[in-house]
């Protein structure tokens, strides 16, 4: 009789994983995040690399008579 409820049990264990699997996906978000803004920065400046090569290249344009 003096045994808890296997429910209370289940709950109480959740409640000791549950800041652990909290921090691991909140380190988790924390990586992605910041993956993903490099890989925006890195692109960003490719493509301003390839608008300034383009502008320094003169261009020639067909002269319409």
């Amino acid at each position: 009789m003096g045994e808890e409820p296997t429910i209370q049990n289940e709950f109480r264990k959740l409640d000791i994983e549950l800041p652990r699997i909290r921090r691991e996906n909140s380190l988790f978000w924390w990586l992605a995040g910041i993956a993903l803004a490099v890989c925006f920065l890195a692109l960003t400046l490719h493509f301003f690399m390839l608008y300034k090569k383009r502008q320094q290249q003169p261009s020639y344009k067909v002269q319409s008579q």
